[in-house]
């Protein structure tokens, strides 16, 4: 156990995160520290191995003092992993398989049946939601030592930590929520140098897309979105895509063609000359991507286009949109070792690695639409980079293009030219739509180039307050949408007018309120309730409405309430047929008020006198409320914490209080000191006046004995008696074998363990043990017990 205590304090770490269901970015989101990455580079994932085969993943159940899981979540849980390993077989073509058990107090399984207990964390949830570097990579670390061993990396691919409560990736206010992460460290534990966090479910959402997300970042992949902006939108799991679905994340979208092109998952087939008549089937089916090489940039291997053609099904069946998606890549920044371990591929420093070229001219950042793909719904059938304004990076002018592009039922079809050649046969037209007046609407194809002879159909879609009028320009039309040939440049604005709004003049006032109940709640103070009546009457809420509460110590002031001097006048929404309530404070003791209450609507109608209501305010003596501080203090400092139920510092007088001392990795709680002397943990006090105490650790006495090969003699005992209580195999031990003094075999272990000897009875035994080396060492273990 020592081994794994001194690794838990290495920092060198690194985590990504999924994006905010919401794409906001939140001040609580973890964020990736980068001073260290030089020096973690040798530890980083293996970028260029393609994945394939049976991966061994081990997923540690745990939940906290503060937070346990919902009824019954093993089958949600098994659900949606289950639906995590389907969509892995459909990206990878089936390249890779995942076999997952689960690790839980009560034991391990390959499925969840409904009796598993979660290992209970020592630290509170609270502590973990901090979402920093050390507390997320903490929670991994945690729930590795809660395995005790169980999950090492001799037996697993990778692992996996499955908390109780929700991710906070999905909560409208992520504060005290776990934000799910991918991280990785220095220093291993139990083999381990990164694992992942994700959380028993999400809100209103499905943690499928969470869950493949952050297992793309085990396999090597990086984010290609860059601090919660946005970049390729929906088009891969890597941004947007993993909360495709409804609920949303339940069908993630699949990896873009570049993300597979990565893990070794689709063919690549090379155009570097003109090539006409080229076919692509779905690459769901045909498992193939174009690669079209740049060759006026400096690097034409490392920066090209890649083409891929994506259709609405599987996987993929939430895309907004289908057809032939163009990426720009320049893997001397996509496939970057630096920039790869520093998750920045696509900061846009000098430029982004990966990017998509949108159809229709609108940065798929909007979450990716069916304006995206070529042709699309904006019917772009050709793509000249110069077009787009889109050049190599070293500025020269691209000189190619894509032409012809042509979606059917199964596959699209185009051309790729090299050079100008396509202008001798083919004739491409300009189009530019523009609206007015600015900002009164928009339009499905704001500008593009079409084949001579397209037809092109052009909705106007006005804003709120608009509506829309006419095509004026090239083309005059009152038809919505209009319909064009291009047969020359074309330059048409959509105009749009403001609607004519009928104004009607409310004069219908709301309902006197009839049901007006005053009740003392101290000597000088009165709460009056009520139930609202409506804008019109009895129905229809006001959003804008005032109340108006006039109140005496005698009735003959009420009726004439305009000149009361007692008068409350308040703004508020205003919803039919809910109760309504309103203290009045600073009123005199031993005396009778008489109250009513006037609603007015938002165009000053005003109700009747409701009834009146009275009340009687008798003197009586006041408690004053006590309030007291507790304040707890560590000694060492750093050696653990306290807990305090309920959190708080400042107490009610004859508030009870329960103290946690929870001591750090090689302490132990020792005492109370201070106002409170004990030893009991948890302790629980009576707040009565303000309370210091202090929580004492002391450093654990370890009594374990690390193997050594050279020794042959060892003594293992279960008892109170100072004599080691365990032995650490480390990692150059093969194999342990013990036997009795008649050499019958008894116990055998492979790879590094720590033995306790729970398993064997008190006795005299034989080790043979078998080093990584190959020779074979001899000696003895007594086991001494009660």
């Amino acid at each position: 156990m020592i081994i794994c205590f001194l690794i838990l304090f290495l920092t060198n770490i690194v985590l990504a995160v999924p994006p905010h269901i919401s794409g906001k970015f939140f001040i609580q989101q973890p964020k990736i520290d980068y001073s260290q990455k030089i020096s973690y580079l040798k530890f980083s994932p293996p970028f260029y191995k393609v994945i394939s085969g049976t991966k061994k993943i081990a997923v540690i159940i745990v939940d906290f003092r503060d937070q346990t899981f919902s009824s019954a979540w093993q089958q949600s849980v098994l659900e949606s992993i289950e639906r995590f390993k389907m969509y892995y077989s459909e990206v990878s073509d089936n390249k890779i398989s995942l076999d997952i058990t689960y690790f839980y107090s009560n034991g391990s399984s390959t499925t969840l049946i409904g009796n598993e207990i979660p290992f209970r964390m020592t630290r509170n949830m609270s502590y973990y939601a901090q979402n920093t570097l050390l507390t997320l990579t903490q929670l991994v670390k945690d729930a590795l030592v809660k395995a005790g061993g169980n999950v090492s990396k001799t037996n697993f691919d990778y692992v996996m930590v499955l908390h109780a409560g929700y991710g906070a990736e999905s909560m409208p206010d992520p504060t005290g929520y776990i934000w799910s992460a991918y991280v990785f460290w220095t220093g291993a534990i139990y083999g381990f140098t990164d694992g992942i966090v994700i959380p028993e479910k999400e809100y209103n959402a499905s943690f499928v897309g969470v869950l493949c997300h952050e297992f793309g970042h085990q396999l090597g992949l990086p984010d290609l979105y860059y601090q919660q902006q946005s970049v390729v939108g929906n088009w891969c799991l890597m941004d947007g895509g993993l909360w495709c679905g409804s609920p949303a994340g339940f069908t993630p979208s699949h990896l873009s063609g570049w993300c597979k092109k990565f893990l070794g998952w689709v063919n690549v087939e090379i155009v570097s000359s003109t090539t006409k008549g080229f076919s692509l089937k779905d690459v769901k089916e045909e498992k193939k991507v174009i690669k079209i090489p740049i060759l006026e940039s400096n690097d034409p291997e490392n920066e090209y286009f890649l083409l891929e053609y994506r259709k609405k099904v599987k996987f993929d069946s939430y895309l907004k949109g289908e057809g032939l998606l163009v990426w720009y890549i320049d893997d001397n920044i996509a496939s970057s070792e630096v920039r790869l371990s520093a998750n920045d591929i696509n900061s846009g420093v000098p430029h982004l690695g990966v990017d998509l070229i949108e159809a229709d001219k609108t940065s798929a950042s909007n979450g990716g639409d069916a304006g995206d793909p070529f042709p699309g719904i904006t019917q772009q059938t050709l793509f000249k980079p110069s077009l787009w304004n889109v050049y190599a990076y070293n500025n020269a002018e691209i000189n190619m293009s894509i032409s012809n592009i042509n979606e059917q039922q199964e596959n699209v079809t185009f051309d790729v030219i090299f050079g100008e050649t396509q202008q001798q046969t083919e004739v491409y037209y300009n189009l530019y739509v523009s609206v007015q007046p600015q900002n009164s609407g928009s339009v499905s194809i704001s500008s593009g180039s079409f084949l001579a002879g397209t037809t092109i159909q052009i909705f106007a879609y006005p804003n709120e307050i608009y509506e829309f009028d006419k095509w004026l320009g090239d083309i005059m039309s009152f038809e919505n949408p209009v319909v064009i040939t291009m047969d020359s440049d074309k330059n048409i604005t959509a105009v749009f007018k403001e609607k004519q709004v009928e104004v009607v003049v409310d004069t219908i006032a709301p309902a006197a309120i009839t049901n007006l109940y005053a009740q003392q709640i101290s000597s000088d103070s009165v709460l009056l309730t009520w139930t609202a009546t409506g804008d019109d009457e009895y129905t229809g809420d006001i959003k804008n409405g005032r109340y108006i509460i006039v109140f005496s110590t005698s009735t003959d002031y009420l009726n004439n309430f305009l000149e009361n001097t007692y008068k409350i006048e308040f703004s508020t929404n205003i919803f039919a047929n809910t109760k309504q309530s309103y203290v009045v404070n600073s009123l005199l003791e031993n005396a009778t008020y008489y109250f009513a209450v006037f609603l007015v609507d938002d165009n000053s109608n005003m109700s009747n006198f409701s009834n009146i209501a009275s009340v009687y305010l008798k003197g009586y003596e006041y408690k004053e409320k006590i309030y007291c501080e507790l304040y707890i203090n560590i000694q060492p400092l750093y050696s653990g914490q306290v807990v305090v139920e309920p959190m708080n510092k400042v107490f009610l007088k004859g508030t009870t209080v329960v103290l946690y001392a929870e001591a750090s990795e090689n302490y132990e709680f020792s005492h109370w000191s201070g106002d409170v002397v004990s030893e009991k943990n948890p302790l629980q006090i009576i707040i009565s006046t303000n309370t210091n105490i202090t929580a004492n650790f002391v450093k654990k006495i370890e009594y374990t004995d690390k193997f050594d090969i050279n020794k042959k003699i060892y003594v293992v005992s279960a008892n109170a008696d100072n004599i080691n209580d365990k032995i650490v195999f480390s990692d150059d031990i093969e194999e342990i074998k013990l036997f009795t003094p008649n050499r019958k075999l008894v116990y055998e272990k492979k790879g590094a363990f720590v033995f306790d000897a729970k398993e064997l009875q008190t006795g005299l035994y034989i080790f043979e043990m078998k080093v990584k080396n190959g020779s074979k060492k001899y000696g003895f273990i007594a086991i001494i017990k009660e």
